[in-house]
């Protein structure tokens, strides 16, 4: 709202009636006004209805929010967003924690050769059965006839 807007509103009522010229002035600026304050109120409800949309979605509420202050409303937004960004770095943290575990007892990058040319990671099951088998993996035990017949 402008100052002459400010001004015009605020004269006396007298002064704003006195003359056809201040009237229209003042009807003028009046239906301005009325304009003006219906393109706040759409978009007042647009952003409303944002905003409900917006609680719900974070899991805050928003379904009453007609009966909401825009400030218990903003409040609502506020703790949805806080409470995923909470979630979202407490599984953040857990991931991060099961790969650290996971990197753990991944195999080695040593490899463990048997003579046929077999390789196995030096922590994995193949090398652990060369290692009970003098050397020999599961493929040369098979092939020598030692491994179990079903």
């Amino acid at each position: 709202m402008s100052e002459i807007t400010r001004g015009a509103i605020g004269m006396p009522f007298e002064m704003a009636m006195e003359s056809e010229l201040s009237r229209r002035q003042f009807h003028s600026i009046a239906q301005a006004l009325l304009v003006e304050r219906d393109q706040l109120k759409a978009e007042n409800e647009v952003f409303e209805e944002g905003m409900r949309s917006l609680a719900s979605t974070l899991g805050a509420g928003g379904y009453n929010a007609e009966t909401l202050t825009a400030i218990q409303l903003v409040g609502k937004v506020q703790w949805g967003v806080n409470h995923l960004a909470d979630t979202s770095a407490r599984i953040a943290d857990d991931l991060r924690a099961e790969n650290d575990a996971l990197r753990k007892h991944q195999p080695s990058d040593e490899v463990i050769w048997c003579a046929c040319g077999d390789g196995h990671s030096a922590n994995s099951y193949g090398a652990g059965f060369m290692d009970a088998n003098n050397g020999a993996c599961a493929n040369c035990d098979a092939a020598m006839g030692k491994g179990q017949q079903s």
